[in-house]
């Protein structure tokens, strides 16, 4: 393949993937080729098609489906009139009222005739509804149970009986909604309106018809009972929220507010009479004249309202979808029109650029064998100005320029052996002069990493001359009591020698001299006590190496230690060192070293911690045992001060060499360097800022903690 093609530059991976494709197309002819790909291209444009296809038939079905449950739905409405009539009419004659009885039977046939219609229309449709024909049955069979034992019913028994067969209508309509797609429309004005035709309204229509029978059997002189009120109330605030959810479904709508408009003033204004009429005949503290006749036409009034503006919903509803049917099945057939005709010109465009590529590439073929054969002295016929016609002038191109390229070749040739001769010559010198320059900074890294080891040095004996001087200091108060204590005993034996030898001492002299001498000589014992116990713990800071071996050792004497010998400075700025070190805490390593770090980092305290006089400073040294995260046993030692903290100071330059603060004032910066250089050398161990953040006025101060190898158990 790279020897046909030798401009070709591809990456690896894509030259692995592409290695079948390529070792198929060389061994085809360029009409298979084009007959390949046009097939591989037509392929996803009929399978495009084919799902696109599928998707409008997909809608047109569920526009077909919401065709057929709507006519259901109008069906069950035509079934709730009446039989909402006759539970009113029903109610009145069971509290006693007049009711004319072709009236009543009149409703009652009005019902048995629009059950068996929306049975006939059901039985016509159980595909779309399973099981709807036995509803149906169920819902007929309820009606006759009711409509014969009606006037042996109480009046409460016969009204709920009649809102339960009601309720099983309600509920059908949900049912015929919800399998044919009519509460699942994809259009905002559609999914609405459905909503309002298959749930919002019929609830309307059903609250307004059942306070219409229950108020209405309640008209007379016989006043209300809590009871009743209450009933009221609630069937009264069911009609308000059905209205309200009518209202807020129509107002979405956009543009069938025109025609609605005067169905849902109608309705309002026969709400609004029929409840005044309520108001005044039943529910007024002292009620005026009203028949119960005149509250249930009201209520009729009402309902019929309603149920005009089902109608005129369920019409202007069925419009939209049969007009959705009928736009997808005209976009269907245009669209499909198009892609045909686009199909044929696509065709024939690819046949005739097949016969063009095939005459344009066996001219080029036979110009690359001329030239391959060494004849230029034919060019290329060029016609057109498609991409195989810019190669066949390529070649052209090529051939003229091909004997100038030889030659310029070889010029180039002699000209890149030159440059490569001084190129090496060049890299030579380079590396000469690299090696020189790494050898003179590895000369001066190593003079500098002594300059800083002699300096860290020189640190040290500073830090011990300041604890001498501070030690000096402490021994030489204790020193002049006994000097003065001890001179003014002396003072009192030679009174007492000299009485002696007059002859004039008396036992009173004596006994003075023995009652204060036990005291004197207390404090003499206690003052040399002291200067031995400094001198002790100072003779344990060795400078000479004596105490460099790597030993077991208790870690809280030597911080005991540390805090004796701090002591005069840290009672200087009114330090209080608090101290939480376990007795048994033993630890593996360099005592000396370990002291040199708290040393340090109490100076550090001493010198950076606390900027203005105050009191309240503390220092709390604080260890504890823990193990790493491979289970050898190690010591956890905590340092912190209620210090300022670490304002101003860059963390990560804390443990850097001469970084300090207050540089060039009395301060080095190099105690951190050294806590860091013996902690993570001979201590071999770990250090790491503590969790107090500095910048936090709610949690001051400078913590660090240590993590060194504890003593085998």
């Amino acid at each position: 393949m790279s020897e046909r093609s030798p401009g070709l530059r591809l990456p690896r991976w894509e030259r692995r993937t592409l290695a079948p494709a390529f070792w198929l197309m060389e061994r085809m002819r360029l009409s298979g080729k084009m007959a390949l790909i046009g097939a591989l291209f037509l392929a996803p444009a009929i399978w495009l098609a084919f799902t696109h296809y599928r998707t409008l038939r997909a809608q047109i079905e569920f526009s077909a489906s919401e065709l057929r449950g709507l006519p259901m739905v109008t069906a069950a409405g035509r079934v709730m009139q009446p039989l909402q009539r006759c539970r009113g009419l029903r109610q009145q004659r069971l509290r006693g009222l007049p009711v004319p009885q072709d009236r009543l039977q009149a409703c009652e046939v009005a019902t048995t005739e629009a059950l068996q219609v929306l049975s006939r229309l059901q039985a016509q449709s159980d595909d779309l509804l399973p099981g709807g024909s036995a509803l149906v049955r169920a819902m007929q069979g309820r009606w006759q149970v009711l409509r014969t034992g009606a006037d042996t019913a109480s009046p409460d028994a016969n009204f709920a009986a009649y809102s339960a067969l009601v309720g099983q209508l309600v509920d059908y309509v949900h049912s015929v909604a919800d399998h044919s797609n009519l509460t699942l429309d994809i259009e905002v004005d559609s999914y609405y309106l459905m909503e309002s035709v298959t749930v919002h309204l019929p609830e309307q229509i059903e609250a307004a018809a059942a306070l219409r029978g229950y108020a209405s059997a309640r008209m007379g002189p016989v006043p209300l009972t809590e009871a009743e009120r209450t009933q009221l109330a609630v069937l009264m605030h069911d009609l308000d929220q059905a209205t309200e959810r009518v209202h807020q479904d129509i107002s979405r709508l956009a543009d069938a507010i025109p025609r609605t408009r005067s169905l849902l003033g109608a309705l309002d204004s026969a709400q609004a009479a029929m409840l005044a009429e309520l108001q005044r005949g039943l529910l007024d503290a002292a009620p005026a004249s009203g028949s119960a006749k005149d509250l249930f036409d009201r209520g009729t009034v009402l309902v019929d309202a309603g149920y005009a503006a089902l109608n005129e919903f369920s019409t202007l509803l069925e419009q939209r979808l049969e007009h959705r049917l009928a736009r997808i099945r005209q976009e269907m057939a245009w669209q499909f029109s198009v892609l045909g005709v686009l199909l044929v010109v696509a065709l024939a465009l690819a046949k005739a650029t097949h016969a063009s590529a095939l005459h344009s590439v066996a001219g080029v073929a036979a110009a690359a064998r001329r030239i391959a054969s060494g004849d230029f002295s034919r060019p290329i016929a060029v016609r057109g100005a498609d991409e195989l016609s810019q190669l066949a002038q390529s070649v052209n191109e090529l051939q003229q320029r091909l004997a100038l390229t030889l030659e310029a070749e070889r010029l180039l040739l002699s000209d890149n052996q030159r440059i490569n001769g001084e190129l090496m010559a060049a890299n030579e010198r380079l590396e000469s002069k690299v090696a020189q320059r790494t050898e003179e900074i590895r000369h001066a890294h190593a003079e500098l990493r002594l300059a800083m080891d002699q300096v860290v040095q020189t640190e040290k004996l500073a830090s011990l001359g300041k604890l001498v001087a501070t030690v000096s200091h402490e021994v030489s108060t204790p020193i002049g009591v006994i000097l003065t204590v001890a001179s003014t005993l002396q003072a009192q034996f030679e009174q007492l020698q000299q009485l002696h030898e007059q002859g004039q001492m008396r036992k009173s002299d004596l006994a003075r001299l023995l009652t204060g001498a036990p005291d004197t000589l207390a404090l003499v014992v206690n003052n040399a006590q002291r200067v031995g116990q400094l001198l002790k713990t100072f003779d344990r800071v060795r400078v000479d190496g004596t105490g460099l071996q790597h030993v077991q050792f208790r870690l809280l004497p030597l911080c005991r230690d540390v805090v004796t010998l701090m002591k005069p400075a840290l009672k200087i700025e009114a330090i209080t060192v608090e101290l939480e070190v376990a007795e048994e805490l033993m630890l593996d390593g360099i005592p000396d070293h370990l002291q040199q770090v708290l040393q340090n980092l109490v100076q550090n305290t001493l010198d950076h911690a606390f900027e203005t006089a105050g009191t309240g400073r503390v220092i709390r040294i604080a260890a504890s045992a823990t193990t790493d995260g491979h289970g050898k046993r190690e010591v956890l030692l905590d340092y912190s001060d209620n210090g300022h903290g670490l304002r101003g100071v860059d963390p990560k330059r804390l443990f850097e060499p001469f970084y300090a603060t207050q540089l060039g004032h009395g301060v080095r910066g190099l105690g951190l360097y050294i806590v860091h250089t013996l902690v993570y050398g001979s201590l071999q161990g770990s250090l790491a800022l503590g969790a107090l953040d500095p910048l936090d006025p709610q949690e001051p101060g400078f913590h660090i903690s240590l993590r060194l190898p504890a003593a085998p158990a």
